[in-house]
């Protein structure tokens, strides 16, 4: 049985355990945060305690990244059902969800109550622990998603989704970042 540890009370604080947490996988201490806000406006409409880090590369903010959300679902279970029912719907007809594809698949978690799907299609991983959900989205990382399995199921359980105070600050952004093109690019296509 996992310990229960009791989150931190800031959205400072629960940024900070996410970016330990995930420092062995992205070295989010080489990157800069990136959210502008404390937590989604799509997402606050719907789920409660919702929360949103961002970070990226220092040279450009673009070229390797990685976000979280998190929130408390009013279900837990009825949540991993619900991302099951996404998965068979969004995947190839009789695709197996219970062994590694290059589609999606369900991890089962350690204990009742705790979910994992890696979701090669969408490019993240959906951890469900008790009512918490946790998304780990990364872009340009290199990261094998089933590699972040663990690492989600502990920032659900350590980080949780329980209110917390919004200590939140705007990043400053490196000027590099402000005078880039936007837009779609193609690989080895003009700048």
């Amino acid at each position: 049985m996992t310990e229960i540890v009791e989150p931190p009370r800031t959205y400072t604080g629960r940024r900070n355990l996410i970016a330990e947490k995930l420092e062995p996988h992205f070295q989010i201490s080489g990157m800069l945060p990136t959210n502008t806000r404390p937590t989604s406006e799509s997402v606050e409409k719907f789920w409660d305690n919702s929360l949103l880090c961002s970070w990226a590369d220092r040279e450009t903010g673009r070229t390797r990244s990685v976000t979280i959300s998190i929130y408390r679902a009013g279900d837990g279970e009825q949540r991993a059902r619900e991302i099951r029912d996404m998965m068979r719907q969004e995947c190839p007809p009789g695709l197996d969800l219970h062994t590694p594809n290059p589609e999606a698949y369900e991890i089962a978690g350690p204990q009742a109550g705790e979910y994992v799907f890696i979701l090669y299609y969408l490019g993240h991983v959906r951890a469900v622990v008790g009512n918490c959900v946790v998304h780990i989205m990364p872009m340009g990382t290199g990261v094998e998603l089933s590699e972040l399995a663990d690492p989600a199921l502990d920032i659900g359980r350590t980080v949780g989704c329980s209110p917390y105070e919004n200590d939140f600050t705007s990043p400053e952004f490196p000027e590099e970042w402000r005078n880039q093109s936007v837009g779609w690019r193609v690989e080895g296509g003009p700048t």
